[in-house]
């Protein structure tokens, strides 16, 4: 029981890198006018990317004192996959490519091939934001313009069909 515990605890999965296109990105430390990650990933609960991050990589690490070779790192992307994935063996990354904008939660899991031992879970939120012309208060602009628009355009037909009565008016009491 004792062997099972201390197994258990070494199965952890520790969050140790975010990468943006292949590229590190440092923490507390501001980029084009942000701070993605204000401290160390394995410490944040969620991170918040922008739509353009296209390639999103995140690197864990596992002190495998007692797993040996059989352990298997499961990983689920919550909004994105269907089910869990087994990384290749020894690896130690998950990437993601073109997510749309919106809210996910990684899960990772460490377990062995015959299933008897499940590490604990670790998961990470990760919001997509969308680009600034499709949040709602985009939407809700292009609302106004169109109303407003549809406005403008019926008070010149409305105007138009004044001034052509008036105009009708005049002529036949010219004709008079």
């Amino acid at each position: 029981s004792n062997m099972i515990n201390s197994r258990k605890a070494v199965n952890t999965i520790i969050l140790t890198n975010l990468k943006l296109y292949d590229q590190q990105v440092p923490i507390d430390n501001e980029q084009n006018g942000r701070i993605i990650l204000p401290k160390s990933l394995n410490y944040l609960n969620e991170i918040n990317l922008s739509h353009s991050d296209k390639s999103i990589t995140i690197e864990f690490s596992i002190p495998e004192y007692f797993a040996g070779k059989k352990l298997i790192v499961s990983s689920y992307l919550d909004g994105f996959d269907t089910k869990w994935q087994n990384l290749p063996a020894g690896s130690r990354a998950v990437t993601y490519t073109n997510l749309a904008p919106g809210k996910y939660t990684l899960h990772l899991k460490t377990g062995h091939a015959n299933n008897e031992l499940e590490g604990e879970e670790k998961k990470l939120t990760i919001i997509i934001h969308p680009p600034f012309w499709k949040t709602w208060w985009a939407y809700f602009i292009y609302t106004i313009l169109f109303a407003l628009s549809f406005f403008l355009l019926f008070r010149s037909l409305k105007i138009r069909n004044i001034r052509k009565g008036k105009k009708q008016i005049k002529k036949l009491e010219i004709k008079k």
